[in-house]
C-alpha cells in the first residue's frame, strides 16, 4: 500500500497533515478551552466533512449501479410505476 500523506506533530497539540501529490497541508489545532492555541481547524470538525465526502460519493456510486441496473433491466421492467394497463396485464 502506499502512502498518501504524512502526519507532523509540531507539538501544543497542533498537527499538520501534508498531501504528499498535491503537497497541500491541512492544519489541526486543539481548541482553548482544551488548552488548545485554537489557531487551526479543530480535528473534530474535519470528521464530519469526511463523512459527508463520503456520503456524496456512495451516493454517486448507488446512482451508477442504478443506471446499470436500468440499461440491462427487461423492457417492461422499466417504467416505474407501472400504468394502469400494466397491472391490469399482469394480473
Amino acid at each position: 500500500m502506499s502512502r498518501i500523506a504524512t502526519v507532523r506533530y509540531t507539538g501544543d497539540l497542533h498537527s499538520d497533515l501534508t498531501h504528499l501529490q498535491s503537497g497541500n497541508v491541512i492544519s489541526t489545532d486543539a481548541p482553548t478551552d482544551n488548552n488548545g492555541r485554537g489557531e487551526a481547524f479543530r480535528p473534530r470538525i474535519c470528521l464530519p466533512h469526511h463523512w459527508a465526502r463520503a456520503m456524496t460519493i456512495m451516493g454517486m456510486k448507488a446512482a451508477d449501479l442504478v443506471r446499470t441496473w436500468l440499461a440491462r433491466a427487461p423492457k417492461w421492467s422499466r417504467k416505474w410505476p407501472p400504468t394502469r394497463a400494466a397491472w391490469r396485464k399482469w394480473r
